[in-house]
């Protein structure tokens, strides 16, 4: 259930929603716009972090469990394969012998539990996402110019109303498609910003005025 509440898409209500129903003199198209930007800002910070940490956090744990015990493993091999090539008693050369083929195959081990967990990948996929979503950030800050009262400007054609709104709904449709796509982060993360997010909301609800001036 958690996963599928990590999954399920947060529409933008507002001008996202009614945008092909609205008038784009309406003033009410113009605190939708406000509203729904707002909100794709919020997922986009959120997304960004999320992707961020979730990053790290697979890395770390492709490196410390996978990377470093492997080249460990293959270097302790390697060197006692070099000892048992010397002059060394026959006890001593078979002990030596077989401590180099269980190193080799715990690096194998490793090696299938790197495939099996694909730790990097992840990492990779988290670290992809977290830079697409920057030029999603970076197109919402174009958007910024249609804000307070400026999408009814009558210096504004009413194309340039339309594809602003188009835009708007564009980059929520792509943030659902990306929060289906994007593996899920790991659960620590996730419960840490899903309670932050929780009590700004909270907060927002409580000193509204306090938190618009902020």
């Amino acid at each position: 259930e958690a996963s599928e509440s990590r999954k399920s898409p947060h529409s933008a209500v507002g001008v996202v929603a009614n945008a092909p129903d609205s008038s784009l003199s309406d003033p009410q198209t113009q605190r939708n716009f406000d509203d729904t930007i707002k909100t794709l800002y919020r997922r986009v910070e959120t997304m960004l972090r999320v992707n961020h940490y979730a990053s790290i956090h697979y890395r770390a744990r492709h490196y410390w469990f996978c990377f470093v015990p492997i080249s460990s493993c293959i270097g302790l091999s390697g060197i006692l394969a070099l000892a048992n090539a010397f002059n060394i008693s026959g006890g001593a050369r078979l002990w030596v012998g077989l401590s180099a083929c269980a190193f080799a195959l715990l690096a194998f081990l490793l090696g299938f539990l790197q495939t099996r967990f694909g730790w990097s990948s992840r990492a990779e996929i988290h670290s992809s996402a977290q830079m697409e979503l920057s030029q999603v950030a970076f197109r919402l800050d174009s958007l910024r110019m249609y804000q307070n009262g400026k999408l009814l400007s009558e210096t504004l054609s009413s194309d340039s109303r339309a594809h602003a709104i188009r835009d708007l709904y564009r980059i929520d449709v792509y943030l659902q498609a990306m929060q289906q796509c994007t593996p899920d982060p790991p659960e620590s993360i996730y419960e840490a910003f899903h309670l932050l997010t929780s009590r700004m909301r909270l907060m927002w609800l409580r000193y509204p005025h306090v938190v618009k001036h902020r």
